[in-house]
């Protein structure tokens, strides 16, 4: 079930990255404002693989996007290789494993909420006006107080 939502979720995208099909301003924003080319697994770069599987069954595109996203999976994985301290041996931080051309999993996703990433959530609120940085230092606007709900 989590391998269609994730196909659905790149031919959605690849369907909207088309011109016309979302204002100039969004358009660009939904693709990267410094974009130089498509790139893999991007929008754009899924729209291309829908025209050159046009005059095939869908299950063909179906089985390539599912084999460009476990080889991209595993791309991630071998790049957060780690030697073990402990063994000496290589450890692969990864759920998903490679072993004779098939791909197996040794476990579950977990349901729990992904990690709160402090820097990525920081530049979001200064971007909508919630803090100013100067000399590296975050400080809350007027409006984001008048957001916030909280006293200067």
């Amino acid at each position: 079930m989590r391998r269609r939502i994730h196909a659905r979720s790149l031919l959605q995208g690849a369907l909207r990255s088309r011109e016309g099909h979302l204002p100039g301003g969004v358009r660009a924003v939904f693709l990267g404002r410094q974009r130089r080319w498509a790139e893999f697994l991007d929008p754009t770069w899924v729209d291309g693989l829908i025209d050159d599987y046009a005059d095939r069954p869908v299950r063909d595109l179906a089985a390539r996007l599912v084999d460009d996203m476990l080889a991209q999976s595993r791309r991630v994985a071998l790049a957060k290789l780690r030697t073990d301290p402990a063994t000496g041996g290589l450890k692969i931080v990864s759920r998903l494993h490679l072993r004779n051309e098939r791909y197996f999993k040794t476990g579950d996703e977990g349901d729990s909420d992904i990690g709160t990433r402090i820097p990525q959530l920081g530049s979001l609120a200064e971007q909508l006006g919630l803090f100013a940085v100067r000399d590296s230092c975050h400080t809350v606007t007027a409006e984001g107080r008048r957001i916030l709900e909280t006293n200067p």
